[in-house]
């Protein structure tokens, strides 16, 4: 979905290259992705033998809620690791933080979620 959220619209034979999958692959993905209603195939107008696959307003707002795939699966792998693991990465970091003076560093109108107008 990020793929072809990101392009807007695209074809399988370049889905499967960015995602390095095989066209069968994307294709029963691609049908996937259809039977939920988030995408469409789209016959290319001047060449009929092209299809084009785009989302359709619901698979925008699936991606757009989806959580980022990567952040989940560290979330899953941070969360599997012993507290000392944890313990010592969170310090690690911290220490990685005060070494590029962070703490200086005002981000609260990045972590805001409030209208920017206000």
């Amino acid at each position: 979905m990020q793929i072809i959220g990101e392009a807007g619209e695209t074809t399988p034979k370049d889905i499967a290259a960015r995602a390095r999958i095989s066209q069968a692959t994307v294709t029963s993905l691609i049908d996937k992705l259809e039977r939920r209603g988030f995408a469409t195939r789209i016959r290319g107008e001047s060449d009929r033998r092209q299809i084009w696959i785009s989302l359709t307003p619901e698979g925008r707002q699936a991606m757009e809620t989806a959580p980022d795939a990567l952040q989940e699966l560290f979330s899953q792998r941070f969360e599997a690791l012993e507290s000392w693991e944890q313990a010592m990465i969170v310090s690690s970091l911290e220490r990685v933080a005060t070494m590029l003076n962070a703490h200086a560093i005002d981000a609260s109108p990045l972590l805001d979620g409030a209208a920017i107008d206000r």
